[in-house]
């Protein structure tokens, strides 16, 4: 069974916890975000997949479910260090885009910028009104 969130499967390097997820009934981005540092221990304990990718995909969740960002989207902040909302309101639209920017120039992926400084403010805010 595969993973589908909005009809966009997650990414492949997280395969396998993909599978343990789907093995346990985890099916949604709110599930995986509700996962506790304890529970993804055991998991890693008695199944085949990593701690820091199942961190990893509980950021993404995070992101996705807290401030409506797009699986991209929240994949990128994650992958540019940005991996708590906290962080996020510590930054502006411009520090967003530059840590952003940085980590799509090492992919070299020749694709328009997934994030730009309207969508950027507009996650600040977000961010910003859950804090308070």
């Amino acid at each position: 069974m595969k993973l589908l969130i909005n009809k966009k499967k997650i990414a492949q390097n997280f395969r396998k916890e993909e599978q343990v997820l789907s093995s346990i009934g985890i099916d949604n981005w709110e599930a995986i975000m509700n996962l506790t540092d304890e529970y993804i221990s055991c998991l890693v304990k008695d199944k085949y997949c990593t701690y820091r990718n199942l961190r990893r995909l509980r950021c993404i969740a995070l992101f996705i479910c807290e401030l409506n960002a797009t699986q991209d989207e929240a994949a990128l902040l994650m992958h540019s260090g940005i991996s708590t909302i906290e962080a996020l309101t510590n930054l502006n639209p411009q520090e967003i885009i530059t840590k952003t920017g940085r980590f799509e120039r090492m992919l070299d992926t020749d694709r328009e910028p997934v994030l730009n400084l309207r969508k950027a403010k507009k996650l600040i805010n977000k961010a910003k009104e859950k804090l308070e």
